[in-house]
């Protein structure tokens, strides 16, 4: 018992002075051994950050994972899949499959569906393609149905947009179908050019932008573009719309020959926003002032129509916020389109700034004849006349698009210059209820064939005075 107490204490005056140095140094902040030191510093990194191996293994996972929605991704726009990827959707907003509803819209540069070419185009890129997001047809019985089932224009297109390609890429102003109706200069080379410049970096304004079916078109283009619609679930699509084809310019740009790269980074914010940057969408009633807030609602199963007072049975209603176009910093406008359902003049005035500072260049609205009555039309017209002595103002000129871009009737139906003194004389000729025809106002040079028309009519008019005058000699 004695040796065994012996032993004992003998050992805890080996053991215990080195133990009480060891934890002293600890405590202290310091490590005597360098052996300890090494092993302490491993162990710290353990307890902050993943082991090296562990965190490659994760991110090969998830990089994987990312790759193959980008190769499901390109395989539903090519049409071989029938739902968006899972992250895709989740991005886009686009959750739900009944709601995955889109359209590819497809434009060639230097032709017009229906007509074919009209000129020669020395570019490499000559679609102007994009996918636009739909409301269900039950919903929206015009606009969204009209694009799936093409039931105004061929398909990929449609009327207001085919309206603004064929001013964006110059079209011959008249013409039959073969004959193209072109001007030569003395060497033989066709005169043309386009009044308005959609190129890549110019400004657009659409007003009236409903699911963004020209937005789209511009943005396509290279345009900036600022969209503004009041009814949110337009707007709701327009989004969808730009994220469906930010993806899709990513992975073009990515992946010119089609396949995806393990290394493609299309889910980096970064990535997307080439496409992205371009539209900045605008939940607003475009007036004459900003900060009112106005009752909006859409005609039944038409949510690209609002209508002026309350009726029952209406798509979408709500209380939506006014703005005016002088509110919006941009620079110069290239292009402002406006939709507002008879309030075009509310949204000049709100423009007024711009229009004074010589920065909107050309201007395509519509004028309403939707009444019946005698006295409703006559309103109509004057609301009409407002917005033309507006832009006259401003030394605009005015031409008639009305189906520009369309072959009807064995022509083909280019901008016509309208003259001045002819213009409200245009504006006030009989219409069928429900006609809506377009115009576009421009400070564009006139040159080309539009001068040539030009010069037809100035000589129409002089040969029926030259007429009239002998006419009264005789008399």
């Amino acid at each position: 018992m004695v040796k065994y107490l012996k032993a004992l204490m003998l050992g805890m005056l080996v053991v215990i002075p080195p133990a009480v140095v060891y934890y002293q140094t600890v405590l202290s902040g310091t490590l005597a051994s360098p052996i300890l030191e090494a092993k302490a510093s491993h162990l710290g990194k353990m307890r902050t950050e993943p082991e090296p191996s562990r965190r490659r293994r994760r991110w090969v996972d998830e990089s994987g994972s990312l790759h193959q929605e980008l190769v499901d991704l390109s395989e539903f726009l090519k049409g071989k899949a029938r739902t968006l990827p899972p992250r895709v959707a989740k991005v886009c907003g686009m959750q739900d499959e009944q709601r995955q509803l889109f359209k590819e819209m497809e434009y060639n540069v230097g032709s017009i569906p229906g007509y074919g070419e009209f000129k020669h185009v020395e570019r490499e890129e000559k679609h102007v393609k994009y996918l636009l997001s739909l409301h269900n047809p039950q919903e929206d019985a015009v606009v969204s149905k009209g694009i799936l089932m093409h039931l105004f224009s061929p398909e990929g297109t449609y009327p207001s947009v085919t309206e603004v390609h064929a001013l964006c890429d110059g079209v011959p102003s008249l013409g039959p179908q073969g004959s193209r109706g072109e001007e030569e200069d003395e060497k033989g080379t066709t005169k043309r050019s386009s009044l308005i410049s959609c190129s890549p970096g110019k400004t657009a304004v659409e007003v009236g932008s409903s699911i963004g079916m020209i937005s789209m078109y511009l943005a396509a283009r290279g345009m900036k573009v600022h969209a503004l619609d009041p009814v949110q679930p337009n707007l709701q699509r327009l989004n969808e719309s730009i994220c469906l084809n930010s993806f899709r310019n990513c992975l073009r740009s990515s992946a010119p020959d089609g396949r995806i790269s393990s290394s493609s980074s299309c889910f980096d914010s970064s990535a997307l926003r080439s496409f992205a940057g371009r539209v900045k969408v605008h939940h607003s009633l475009v007036a004459s002032s900003s900060g009112d807030r106005l009752p909006v609602q859409t005609q039944p199963r038409n949510l690209a129509s609002t209508l002026p007072t309350q009726q029952a049975g209406a798509t979408y209603s709500a209380m939506v916020k006014t703005i005016a176009l002088d509110d919006i910093e941009m620079e110069e406008v290239e292009l402002l389109h406006v939709t507002s359902q008879g309030d075009e003049y509310k949204a000049f005035l709100g423009a007024k700034r711009l229009f004074d500072e010589g920065k909107v260049k050309n201007v395509v609205f519509m004028m309403y004849f939707l009444k019946d009555d005698e006295d409703g039309r006559e309103q109509e017209i004057q609301d009409s006349l407002k917005s033309i002595r507006f832009l006259r103002k401003y030394g605009f000129s005015f031409y008639n698009i009305e189906g520009c871009g369309r072959a009807q009737r064995g022509f083909f139906s280019g901008p016509a210059l309208i003259p001045w003194e002819q213009v409200e004389e245009y504006v006030k000729k009989p219409r069928e209820t429900g006609a809506h025809p377009t115009i576009l106002a421009s400070r564009t040079r006139v040159d080309g064939l539009n001068q040539v028309l030009q010069d037809k009519l100035n000589q129409k008019e002089e040969k029926e005075k030259q007429r009239a005058r002998e006419s009264e000699s005789v008399n």
